[in-house]
């Protein structure tokens, strides 16, 4: 490969790498509002996708929230380390790996609560596959860069 396409090789993965990074943060941000909506519209969300009620007790006042709190703060943790991918090369690899982690518990955990099949296949399997395509990009950045240049 010449240097050439060897250079636009790297950057196309490396685009690549920078809008998954963003597109997952956007994502993570998407729990914003149940940080604070009322738990009425919650227990409704919750009746809607056929998940029976939703009680409102204060610890699942504290959880639902706390955990919507926990996925924004990890949606600005991936912007952030989007913005310089060579400098949080590390930190993007631990954050892939425990995201394949979080799949396949999320998906055991799934399971073990009885979530309807549609939820476990929507959650667990894509996470593990999303963690694991940028652990790939990753590695073909690596690889592109350790080809001899012609």
């Amino acid at each position: 490969m010449t240097n050439a396409a060897n250079d636009s090789a790297r950057s196309n993965a490396t685009t690549w790498l920078v809008w998954l990074l963003r597109m997952d943060g956007v994502l993570l941000l998407c729990a914003i509002p149940f940080i604070f909506i009322p738990f009425s519209v919650m227990a409704e969300i919750h009746t809607w996708l056929g998940l029976g009620e939703l009680h409102e007790t204060p610890l699942m006042n504290y959880l639902t929230r706390s955990l919507s709190m926990i996925y924004a703060l990890h949606g600005a943790v991936v912007l952030y380390v989007s913005c310089d991918v060579m400098k949080n090369w590390n930190l993007i690899r631990l954050l892939a790996m425990l995201t394949v982690a979080l799949g396949a518990v999320l998906a055991w955990v799934d399971f073990s609560a009885g979530i309807p099949w549609w939820w476990l296949l929507s959650e667990g399997p894509p996470i593990v596959a999303f963690g694991a395509w940028i652990l790939a990009i990753q590695r073909h950045i690596q690889h592109l860069d350790q080809r001899p240049l012609s």
